[in-house]
């Protein structure tokens, strides 16, 4: 009896950990997300802002500079994500958008400047820590998302001349929206919850009822 229980037990050891590594080989593949460089740098107002302080918020960073022709085409549809979500007060506490002007020299006062002149509602830091690089941007302007768990969730690059303004309003407003405000789980996350749960139980109900088989021949006795 000591001999079968033993064999049940380690049968069914196997198996939770088979079932685990599964589930987690799958969960990796599935999702991988860049993790965003980390990163403090002094900003308009006096103030600083440092990455890590803004997890479970999404967080837009525009690499720009003063006066760049694609910044200024597209700031005005920045300008209305910002007061989509800013204005909100069941959002505003989850959304952050910080300009990175790429010329480290530049004074802080001369950034201050050209936001007062534009009416720029968010503060506009210099990248004085390479930040930059750590994140590969090859041309202004440079737009990247940075999700809840501080992964890089979503980035555009303005690519020539054949780009709308309006195209990226729409994309960054529908991916701060999943964010933000659709609260839900995502339909996959549920249905892998799901397809684990149910797997689990099948397995452990299998093993059981495999066990109690065992455990009556163990018992019958011997045929005469």
């Amino acid at each position: 009896m000591e001999t079968v229980t033993a064999l049940v037990a380690s049968r069914l050891t196997r198996l939770a950990a088979a079932t685990v590594l599964g589930l987690t080989l799958t969960a990796t593949l599935a999702t991988a997300p860049t993790p965003a460089p980390d990163f403090t740098l002094e900003t308009t107002g006096g103030g600083a802002f440092h990455l890590a302080d803004h997890r479970s918020e999404a967080v837009v960073l525009v690499f720009m500079f003063p006066g760049a022709p694609s910044y200024e085409l597209l700031e005005p549809s920045l300008k209305r994500v910002h007061w989509r979500f800013e204005n909100d007060g069941a959002t505003s506490a989850r959304f952050a958008i910080l300009g990175i002007s790429i010329i480290p020299t530049q004074p802080l006062s001369v950034l201050e400047e050209y936001k007062t002149a534009r009416e720029i509602p968010w503060a506009i830091a210099r990248d004085t820590a390479n930040v930059t690089a750590a994140y590969g941007v090859a041309a202004v302007v440079t737009v990247v998302l940075v999700g809840l768990e501080g992964e890089v969730a979503w980035e555009w690059t303005v690519q020539g001349t054949a780009w709308s303004p309006s195209e990226v309003e729409d994309e960054l407003g529908s991916r701060v929206n999943e964010m933000i405000v659709e609260t839900t789980a995502e339909p996959i996350g549920w249905l892998l919850l799901a397809f684990a749960g149910v797997t689990i139980t099948t397995a452990t109900l299998a093993c059981v009822a495999w066990f109690v088989v065992l455990r009556r021949k163990a018992r019958a006795p011997p045929a005469s």
